[in-house]
């Protein structure tokens, strides 16, 4: 009797160091986890912020290009400075207001401040306006009346920004409104039937709605990253 009662407790011995150990592990791994992301987010902001030192000094210097503009505001938005990032934004928007890629940073702009009603209206109007137009960036070479000139013989590139979709469909998301994202990314896919992200995107939100049609988009996504990876090698 003697015996089993110690044979008893040094079993309940070693479990409780075993549960010691686990939590140990458990409680490490998890700290190595925050670390790395306090890590990853620590070079984000510096990047950021050296960022923002050149696009700074080259807008002070006078250049015109209103992507400097934006990518000063989104480096503004990557340290927190909203009120900043929304001023250049609105800077680029005022020489162009057609540009749908503004309106996606305006929109995530109003979804950081917790305004979702002018958040969707941002990425609504993003995906109404979802044309961009870059010229050649070999035209860049060349002075500006020689430039005009080739612009008009050589027309720009337009093409169609996944953003406005992917960005309006997460913030229905994130409102548990999954019909309304589902019908944003099918409408994407007929804009932009190449794009993964939508199919991916599709599969999760059918998955307990309609399995079969979430399988569909799954091996389609599936396909184009094989198809992706076939074309790298």
């Amino acid at each position: 009797m003697e015996q089993n009662k110690k044979v008893i407790t040094i079993t309940i011995f070693i479990l409780l160091l075993g549960a010691i150990f686990l939590g140990i592990v458990f409680f490490q791994n998890d700290k190595k986890t925050t670390n790395q992301n306090v890590v990853n987010n620590q070079d984000i902001k510096k990047d950021a912020e050296q960022q923002i030192a050149k696009l700074t000094e080259e807008i002070n210097g006078g250049t015109k290009d209103t992507e400097a503009k934006r990518n000063l505001a989104r480096a503004y938005y990557l340290v927190g400075d909203i009120e900043s990032s929304e001023k250049f934004i609105k800077e680029a928007m005022a020489v162009n207001e057609k540009a749908p890629q503004y309106y996606v940073d305006m929109g995530l702009i109003y979804q950081t401040r917790g305004d979702i009603s002018a958040a969707e209206e941002q990425f609504k109007k993003a995906v109404e306006l979802n044309t961009v137009a870059y010229p050649d960036p070999i035209l860049a070479d060349f002075p500006p009346e020689k430039r005009e000139e080739l612009s008009k013989r050589f027309p720009p590139m337009v093409y169609k920004l996944p953003s406005p979709y992917t960005q309006l469909a997460r913030l229905y998301i994130d409102q548990g409104k999954n019909d309304e994202a589902i019908s944003v990314l099918e409408k994407g896919t007929s804009v932009l039937p190449t794009y993964p992200d939508f199919y991916l995107m599709l599969s999760e939100l059918y998955r307990d709605k309609d399995i079969e049609k979430a399988g569909i988009y799954r091996k389609q996504f599936e396909g184009m990253l094989k198809n992706e990876t076939v074309k790298k090698k």
